[in-house]
């Protein structure tokens, strides 16, 4: 057998032993620093556990609650986005810039799990 086949083999072998770790790739979130659940209602306003807040009030305590997180921490924390239910099923959703506000203050706090609901 010539050099070639051997160093094509030994690669084989070594990229199917690197697939093989012992850790799984996750496919489910991990909430283990925390989560928390925001419903935009479009007009300017988010239910929270706090209740009925203004959006920018949502985004600061966001943004505060994050940047005590340590960054392991942040990769851990869950947001869960949710819209407030349209009356007429082919009506667009009032909620869309707020939603869009929102995931943009989300990606540049560092939140990396954001779940739609």
């Amino acid at each position: 057998m010539t050099r070639r086949f051997w160093s094509w083999a030994i690669a084989g072998v070594l990229g199917l032993a690197a697939c093989s770790g012992s850790t799984p790739y996750r496919t489910e979130f991990d909430a283990s620093a925390g989560e928390v659940e925001v419903t935009a209602l479009g007009d300017g306003f988010v239910l929270t556990l706090d209740g009925r807040v203004p959006l920018e009030a949502a985004i600061l305590t966001l943004r505060q609650r994050t940047r005590a997180m340590s960054a392991d921490a942040l990769l851990r924390f869950v947001v869960h986005l949710n819209a407030a239910p349209v009356d007429a099923p082919d009506a667009p959703a009032p909620a869309g810039a707020d939603l869009d506000r929102l995931l943009g203050e989300l990606q540049i706090m560092g939140v990396r799990q954001i779940r739609y609901l």
